[in-house]
């Protein structure tokens, strides 16, 4: 107890002592001009400190050095007192240019990938004060027409795939020909289309190729069936024969007859003929008459699919005698 007596008079003496050397008015006052010497140089150092980082990231902004900027500002706001509204606002500025920038590459990446919906979400967010935003708009504007031209590629593939599944191949040609490269559907018709162009055309036999073989009556008086002429139309009378002849027809008309003027035709001749469609084979049948024409009409005949036209193009019919060719006709749709 009495040892702690006399350490806290130690104490206290020393403490005298220390006031009386160092706290006097003078020594205060000296400390209190350097210590505000320092605060004043700490101050200036920061103002400086803080100029030279904005400036330098004005002049990246310029530049368009936007990640360089965007670190410059960063620096400013984590270590000076200064100009924090400048560089909160050059940072905000210098982020926003630096996500366009991601969102414009990231757009032009999913555009090229044909992810169109994609890219518009990445273009829209590009921001007009972007020096990329007029480049953004250009891509939206093409987004736009490609979605509608797509939308209606879609449209095509589907009913061309219809009339792929159900052998209509002039209604799948002409449906799948519309399908566009910017559709995902584009690789399929694509191969259905090489399908049905390799598909194996009938071929005439030697004789089938040249109608000068074919004999209507000999001079033993021997007779055989005779195709006297074939006329393309859009109706029938009574008789079988063509109402009218046509060699072009729209769409949109309801059917479409190739009416055969026969004779010596009996209910074992087997006339036939194989179709093309701009150049490419579709269909082929062969048929007999239910009895005997020495003189009349028998026809063929294409009906318009159901809720849908015919395919505009050029046709070629090549008919067939019990298996000899003997003539082609040709017709357009429009």
């Amino acid at each position: 107890m009495v040892f702690l007596i006399f350490l806290k008079k130690d104490i206290r003496n020393l403490w005298i002592k220390f006031k009386r050397k160092y706290l006097n008015l003078k020594s205060f006052k000296f400390v209190s001009i350097a210590f505000g010497i320092i605060v004043v140089l700490f101050i200036l150092g920061d103002y400086l400190f803080s100029y030279f980082i904005i400036s330098n990231a004005q002049d990246d902004i310029k530049k368009s050095n936007f990640y360089s900027a965007n670190t410059m500002y960063k620096l400013a706001l984590k270590y000076s007192i200064f100009n924090r509204s400048i560089a909160s606002n050059g940072l905000a500025y210098s982020t926003g240019q630096i996500n366009s920038i991601n969102d414009f590459n990231n757009g032009v990446s999913e555009y090229n990938k044909n992810n169109y919906v994609l890219a518009q979400t990445q273009f829209s967010s590009v921001q007009s004060t972007s020096s990329l935003y007029t480049s953004s708009q250009n891509y939206l504007l093409k987004i736009t027409v490609l979605l509608g031209d797509i939308s209606k590629s879609v449209t095509a593939y589907n009913s061309g795939l219809s009339c792929y599944n159900s052998k209509n191949y002039s209604c799948a040609l002409s449906d799948l020909a519309n399908v566009i490269p910017a559709d995902s559907n584009y690789k399929s018709a694509q191969t259905m289309l090489n399908t049905i162009k390799a598909m194996v055309t009938p071929t005439p036999t030697a004789s089938q190729n040249n109608n000068s073989s074919y004999t209507v009556s000999s001079s033993s008086g021997s007779v055989y069936p005779n195709i006297v002429s074939v006329s393309m139309t859009n109706s029938l009378t009574a008789s079988g024969a063509p109402a009218n002849s046509m060699s072009t027809f729209p769409s949109n008309t309801s059917g479409i007859y190739a009416a055969l003027h026969v004779t010596n035709v009996t209910s074992s001749t087997a006339i036939s003929y194989v179709r093309y469609y701009n150049n490419y084979y579709i269909d082929a049948r062969a048929a007999v008459p239910p009895s005997s024409i020495s003189n009349g009409y028998f026809d063929f005949s294409w009906v318009k699919p159901t809720g849908s036209n015919y395919p505009s193009g050029n046709y070629e019919l090549k008919l067939f005698i019990n298996g000899y060719y003997y003539t082609s006709i040709y017709y357009t749709i429009i």
